[in-house]
């Protein structure tokens, strides 16, 4: 037995416990409908996070008690929801604690390394999140609800769940899905969607879209660390740095690599 963690909660509990916790806050006037909204599109979600911003929410998602957004979407909305609206829930909110408990479940889920006595932890959210998800929906569990039961067992059987997830396998299936709407022969359909694939692979290649290096290099430039760097940069290098600075009058070069930068004479480097 495995766990199915992309269809178990990014397309099944969350969608649940979102319209719960959403329905909830907008009829104690925490927010209205309008205002999440706004929130939720304003909200800059960071470069990670750019292609999975969530779209608005649809009042008739929320009636209906399921809000209907990608898996990837919707991860985005549970990772960042306490960031959009935290601000103006109390804390003693128990629609806030079922998102709270739902958070560190999917902490847990998505972790790449985690150690065996967390499935002990995971149960116990497990069990928390569904005796406050009964009691502030006033319904029963949905079956995947009762899937998360086993989590704390596979966890110990099979490793993190992120590892076994679907989510990367069925990326492209908004792209297949889109081509395939737009084609209208259905004669050997596998093979016009391998051809198109083809395509765009190629097109991406030949424009090099989004495969440019982020990392520029350069030559440096020759700098006196006492005139033309400010005290706070100069206060952080170490004393014997700084002394032969001060004796031997050197020009030394500065230059970046990533996030660090070195400071070099002749043929020795000292990391600052």
């Amino acid at each position: 037995m495995v766990y199915d963690f992309m269809h178990d909660i990014p397309e099944g509990v969350a969608r649940h416990d979102i319209s719960i916790i959403v329905h909830n806050f907008i009829i104690k006037k925490y927010f209205t409908f309008d205002q999440l909204n706004s929130r939720i599109i304003l909200y800059q979600y960071g470069i990670t996070e750019n292609k999975n911003c969530p779209p608005k929410l649809n009042q008739s998602h929320l009636n209906n008690g399921s809000i209907i957004m990608s898996a990837t979407e919707m991860l985005c909305l549970v990772r960042h929801f306490g960031l959009i609206v935290g601000e103006l829930i109390p804390k003693s909110s128990k629609n806030w604690k079922l998102y709270i408990l739902l958070r560190k479940i999917v902490d847990l889920c998505c972790a790449r390394s985690i150690q065996p006595e967390c499935s002990k932890l995971l149960d116990s959210l497990v069990t928390e999140h569904n005796r406050l998800y009964m009691e502030l929906s006033n319904k029963t569990l949905k079956p995947k609800f009762y899937l998360l039961t086993h989590y704390g067992r596979l966890l110990l059987k099979n490793g993190p769940i992120r590892l076994t997830s679907p989510i990367r396998f069925e990326a492209k299936h908004k792209v297949l899905k889109s081509i395939a709407n737009s084609v209208p022969c259905r004669i050997n359909l596998g093979h016009t969607l391998a051809f198109k694939l083809q395509l765009q692979t190629v097109s991406r290649l030949l424009s090099k879209s989004d495969l440019d290096q982020d990392l520029q290099l350069g030559m440096g430039t020759n700098t006196i660390p006492t005139t033309d760097l400010p005290y706070s940069f100069m206060s952080k290098l170490p004393n014997e740095f700084l002394s032969s600075v001060f004796n031997q009058g050197r020009h030394f070069n500065f230059f970046f690599v990533g996030a660090k930068m070195f400071a070099g004479h002749s043929n020795c480097y000292q990391a600052t």
